[in-house]
């Protein structure tokens, strides 16, 4: 049966219907679950007849700036960096382990153990309709669906190819590591 077929049949059936969408929700760069979870809260407020939100932090721990204030001086806008202690990224893409957005290619430091991550929150919470990601969680997102798209069958990743059927990402730029 190919993935269209799937699809309809799972999202076509009476019982689907009347379910509420079961999302996987991926913070970006700087932030973590809680962080993200109270940020969009207008958003889960309007759409929580249909959809429920699984909110994870991803799992490497920011290098902290020496000075707060060092946040808003960056060349980046801001996008809702979290200024508190518990700060996370999904892959670095600098040796020191620090993250630039802007950074044109560079190694994706951390990103098999973010996948893995992922794939056991599938295991044990899921499964989940979708996912939905902010900047750095956005970017993490769409390349969890290319390597999807693709079929890449990498040892980490295998579990991850069938149970997502859509993404929303907010704030997504292209990453350069594929």
């Amino acid at each position: 049966m190919d993935n269209n077929r799937q699809i309809e049949q799972k999202c076509c059936t009476e019982d689907s219907m009347s379910q509420k969408l079961k999302v996987l929700a991926i913070h970006g760069y700087r932030q973590n679950g809680e962080t993200f979870r109270a940020k969009t809260g207008s958003f889960r407020k309007m759409v929580h007849k249909w959809a429920q939100f699984t909110y994870i932090t991803a799992p490497h721990k920011v290098i902290l700036v020496d000075d707060s204030n060092d946040l808003n001086k960056c060349e980046e806008p801001d996008i809702g960096q979290s200024q508190d202690e518990e700060q996370y990224g999904w892959f670095f893409n600098r040796d020191d382990n620090t993250f630039r957005g802007i950074r044109k290619g560079g190694p994706a430091i951390g990103f098999e153990e973010s996948v893995k991550l992922i794939e056991q929150i599938f295991t044990e919470e899921g499964p989940f309709d979708g996912l939905v990601g902010f900047s750095q969680g956005a970017c993490f997102v769409g390349l969890l669906c290319d390597l999807q798209q693709r079929g890449c069958r990498l040892n980490y990743i295998v579990e991850l190819l069938v149970p997502f059927y859509y993404c929303l990402l907010l704030l997504e730029y292209m990453s350069k590591f594929h």
